[in-house]
């Protein structure tokens, strides 16, 4: 196995590491979402109104599915403390 193919075993690994992480979601959603914001005012002051609401689309798009994915990570998390919480309890009469 050349080192070619083993570069390419780990970057794809790490990948797939990288595809299960919240916060890698959450920084590529935020970081999509302002690349879009400024497209769309690039697109609004060179007068190219049809690319700017595409533009506003996307943004949207983006921040919308940060907010539903930061809203389900937090979920998670308290579910989490609640359950620490009520096995704590339980443990005392």
């Amino acid at each position: 196995m050349g080192p070619e193919i083993l570069g390419a075993i780990l970057v794809g690994l790490l990948a797939l590491w990288l595809l299960t992480q919240p916060w890698f979601w959450i920084i590529a959603l935020l970081l999509g979402g302002l690349v879009a914001c400024f497209a769309m005012l690039a697109s609004i002051v060179n007068f190219q109104i049809l690319w700017a609401v595409g533009f506003f689309l996307l943004m949207a798009m983006c921040w919308g599915s940060l907010s539903f994915f930061s809203d389900y990570i937090q979920d998670r998390r308290m579910d989490g403390k609640k359950r620490r919480l009520k096995r704590r309890l339980s443990e005392y009469p």
